[in-house]
């Protein structure tokens, strides 16, 4: 067995298609978010989790963020990037397209 995964950012051709179980998965909602940062970075990144949590699920219903974006983020918080040091957070929770 074979697992491919892909972001959806091109088009495989027809007989690739045909020879695949597809598994769509749909964006992870608030409360799957906490479980994945509880998963990754233990229970007490959640404070910094929830601090950022409302600003990603803002920014990725806007455009383009991925869980591990929302993770970084949570990680530099927690390991001391000031709160004050917003352009840092905000580097890492930039658009994928480039637009923000």
């Amino acid at each position: 067995m074979v697992v491919i995964t892909s972001n959806g950012e091109r088009e495989f051709p027809p007989a690739f298609l045909r020879r695949c179980l597809r598994l769509d998965l749909p964006d992870p909602d608030r409360d799957r978010l906490l479980d994945i940062v509880t998963t990754h970075l233990g229970g007490a990144a959640l404070p910094a989790a929830e601090a950022l949590l409302e600003e990603f699920l803002e920014r990725r219903a806007e455009g383009e963020l991925a869980t591990d974006q929302l993770l970084n983020a949570v990680f530099l918080r927690t390991g001391g990037v000031p709160a004050n040091q917003d352009h840092v957070l905000r580097a890492v929770l930039r658009s994928l397209g480039g637009t923000s």
